[in-house]
């Protein structure tokens, strides 16, 4: 047996109870190379862990899951050198292991693919990232705080993030209940690299938050992100009695830095 053939069985029976012959077939290659089965284990071992880390799907994470792996099979019959094809994976993963898929194949990627080129790999890290992308859409909808801080965490790792996930993001900065989560968010952008439109958003969203220490975190992040467009709703809400004196405090300390 060579080294495809022991991992499309491995990966099948992710899915399935293989027979007895490819179940012997399997044990037999692992024991003679203890290496290769010893990333099979390592990667079997995320996967038994996914129903404690992955949220329980509903039918709206379901369908807008599936309408993008729909979108994204399409895109990868244009591209050959992968041996693991969105065709197989929209077979392979069912109901929330959708949702564990990305976490699989980021630690399995090496292991995955069959990379007979550097874009090959480009080509399966790009459509990682999408996965990535998507699953962190999905989970700012959950009515968990902590999936959805999970959810910006992700997003915080990605090396560039599209303007869908950006607006996902405004949008739990000015809407989610959770200060830990808005925080969260505010924390996740001191890395990236932020347009002048997301940048202009960000703005705005000074004037809609009413928590201290979420204004005290975006005053300090116009400030690190030397956003002087931000003087005229920082000294809006320095004059508001409403605003707490330790937050007019700070406000005052950004507004000497940026002026």
């Amino acid at each position: 047996m060579d080294k495809e053939t022991a991992k499309e069985l491995w990966l099948n029976s992710l899915k399935r109870d293989l027979d007895p012959q490819e179940k012997k077939a399997l044990d037999e290659y692992i024991l003679i190379n203890p290496e290769e089965g010893k990333e099979f284990q390592d990667i079997s071992g995320v996967w038994e862990t996914m129903d404690e880390m992955v949220p329980a799907p509903t039918p709206q994470m379901d369908a807008t899951f599936y309408q993008f792996l729909n979108s994204a099979e399409k895109q990868s019959k244009k591209k050959e050198g992968t041996s693991v094809s969105i065709e197989w994976i929209v077979q392979l993963i069912i109901g929330k292991w959708a949702y564990a898929l990305v976490l699989v194949l980021g630690l399995g990627i090496g292991f995955a693919i069959n990379s007979g080129s550097d874009q090959d790999m480009e080509s399966l890290v790009s459509e990682v990232q999408t996965m990535k992308e998507m699953m962190a859409l999905t989970l700012m909808d959950q009515p968990v705080a902590q999936d959805r801080m999970r959810a910006v965490s992700m997003v915080e790792e990605l090396e560039s993030t599209d303007d869908k996930v950006m607006k996902a993001l405004i949008k739990t900065l000015n809407e989610d209940p959770s200060i830990n989560v808005r925080l969260k968010v505010i924390e996740s952008l001191y890395n990236k690299q932020l347009s002048e439109a997301f940048r202009g958003e960000l703005v705005m969203s000074i004037a809609k938050q009413d928590n201290p220490l979420v204004q005290t975190a975006l005053a300090d992040l116009m400030v690190s992100i030397q956003e002087k467009s931000s003087v005229d709703a920082l000294k809006k809400l320095l004059n508001d009695e409403n605003t707490n004196p330790f937050v007019k405090e700070k406000i005052n300390e950004s507004l000497q830095v940026l002026i």
